[in-house]
């Protein structure tokens, strides 16, 4: 039966179809649920939502994810979650929700790599250094959080991105979607983050 599922690819579908259509909810609920801001937020959001407007004009024909690209999404990601991680407030039963929401994401992911025909899904050392840089930039701003959060936090970073790196590696022929997608959930974060000055 696994081999069938696997023939068809709809188990390899399935992970990234999940992935694709919830993480920009995700993003876009932390965003619009995040109360408040650090006093720098504005220059980082206004900088991300900018670089992402110009790559989309400069790249959106190419057939590739570019290295610039994939760097703008960790570091976009790394800060919606960062700063959404510093709420302190967060009612117990949707931090329940989004708990079982990163446990079955990255189930989704560990699936999805062990049934993927497309060997393209790998981590390179490059990776590596992005998630680095991704993980340095939002910390640089000055967030603070909570002691027995930045662990978590971390956790929920690294699984989305494995799962963005699954999704860049499976919709090649819709990448057009996707740069609209980030370029889209970026503008909004430095709408919301301008909205709460």
């Amino acid at each position: 039966m696994a081999r069938v599922l696997k023939q068809r690819g709809a188990v390899s579908r399935g992970p990234v179809i999940g992935a694709a259509l919830t993480i920009p909810v995700y993003a876009v609920l932390a965003i619009g649920a995040t109360p408040h801001f650090p006093e720098d937020a504005a220059l980082l959001a206004y900088t991300l939502a900018a670089a992402a407007a110009i790559l989309w004009v400069l790249l959106r024909k190419r057939s590739d994810y570019h290295l610039l690209e994939r760097l703008l999404l960790y570091v976009g990601v790394t800060t919606i979650v960062f700063y959404w991680g510093r709420v302190q407030a967060m009612p117990a039963w949707a931090h329940h929700i989004e708990n079982i929401y990163f446990a079955l994401l990255g189930f989704a992911l560990v699936v999805a790599y062990r049934f993927t025909r497309n060997r393209a899904f790998t981590v390179t050392p490059t990776d590596f250094l992005i998630i680095f840089i991704a993980l340095i930039v939002p910390t640089l701003s000055g967030s603070v959080f909570p002691d027995n959060r930045i662990g978590e936090v971390a956790i929920k970073v690294l699984i989305l991105f494995y799962a963005v790196e699954l999704i860049v590696s499976e919709v090649q022929p819709r990448l057009w979607l996707l740069r609209g997608v980030v370029t889209t959930v970026l503008l909004l974060l430095a709408v919301r983050v301008g909205w709460t000055f």
